[in-house]
């Protein structure tokens, strides 16, 4: 691929780009929200209001991603053996996840 074109977004793509990021996770949490009381069940949450903590989770781990691994990918680049590891760890921990449930 030397040599090879990459054109640049421009402003409104980006600002989509963005955007569409953002809702991602808001569509994260609106997904998890129907499935709260069946989650506080299999985890062993006690109390209607202690079933918020399962979002406070998920939202630290999005966030701690994206603080540790942003820098990582800028200095590295998205190809990095760091990256790759990245790839191979979600897909063994997505595969575990389908075979813990079927």
């Amino acid at each position: 691929m030397a040599g090879a074109y990459i054109k640049n977004p421009s402003r409104n793509e980006f600002i989509g780009i963005v955007a569409a990021l953002m809702a991602l996770n808001s569509l994260a949490i609106d997904i998890m929200l129907p499935a709260l009381p069946y989650m506080s069940e299999a985890f062993g949450i006690q109390g209607v209001n202690n079933q918020q903590y399962v979002i406070s989770a998920y939202m630290f781990g999005y966030g701690f991603g994206e603080i540790i691994f942003g820098p990582v990918s800028d200095k590295f680049g998205r190809r990095s053996p760091p990256s790759c590891r990245r790839y191979y760890l979600h897909f063994s921990f997505s595969h575990g996840c389908y075979v813990a449930v079927f």
